[in-house]
């Protein structure tokens, strides 16, 4: 299959409606070669995320293994069918496991790692525990890293969930940001509005299920999906 390797730089259009641009100042970054991919869910192929296939093939190394983890034992069923719809595209199964039995090589060697959705909390505290927690090292040139729901939200300095509604810090790889994953509610959240009061260089960025933010190594940020990010600003950005 290394006909169909996509480690090139020359990715979807971002003005099309599957690669739109935001604002690269929102998101101060980490050194690092690879994708960093995060959705507020499980997306789907045929949905809101219809170009997310072409997204994939074009930034992964399709040569490289596939990861399907969840923090502390395999992925529930929530993942099945996207577990079945990256076999086919990649025409190799998915390897299932826990991050907290993966050896770092492995993950080092794999092509695309998904994160299956969990709670933001088990997930900050298994990667704080895990021996290769630095981004640099997960993510090389040819790699994607792909976090769903609450691994998405535990990569921010905050994250909130649907069943975590005050927020959890994270492991703040997203500098000032909480990340709202999901079916949330920020507008009753009275905790996330202190939040953005007292860090008011911070910013509270929403994904909702089908919502898919991409921020690639040379300071792309892109949203691979039809529904759209909602960012809400703290009193610095604000005031200009």
């Amino acid at each position: 299959m290394s006909e169909r390797r996509g480690n090139g730089r020359e990715g979807p259009g971002r003005g099309d409606g599957h690669g739109r641009p935001l604002p690269s100042a929102l998101f101060r970054r980490f050194a690092h070669e690879g994708w960093l991919v995060l959705s507020g869910g499980v997306p789907s192929f045929g949905g809101a995320a219809r170009g997310l296939a072409d997204h994939l093939l074009t930034w992964t190394d399709l040569s490289r293994p596939l990861l399907l983890l969840g923090p502390e034992a395999e992925p529930e069923e929530t993942v099945i069918d996207l577990a079945e719809d990256l076999a086919a595209l990649f025409e190799q199964e998915p390897v299932s496991g826990a991050l907290a039995d993966i050896a770092p090589e492995d993950l080092r060697a794999a092509g695309l790692i998904v994160l299956a959705p969990a709670p933001a909390a088990h997930w900050v505290r298994v990667w704080r525990g895990f021996s290769a927690p630095d981004p640099s090292y997960w993510l090389d040139e040819g790699s994607l890293l792909f976090a769903l729901g609450g691994a998405a939200a535990a990569l921010a300095t905050w994250g909130v969930t649907e069943v975590e509604p005050l927020p959890v810090a994270g492991l703040g790889w997203l500098e000032d940001t909480l990340l709202a994953a999901g079916e949330v509610d920020l507008g009753s959240a009275a905790q996330v509005r202190e939040v953005l009061e007292q860090h008011p260089q911070a910013f509270a960025l929403v994904l909702l299920p089908e919502a898919i933010l991409a921020l690639g190594p040379e300071n792309e940020v892109e949203v691979w999906s039809e529904v759209k990010p909602r960012i809400i600003f703290g009193r610095a950005w604000r005031q200009g």
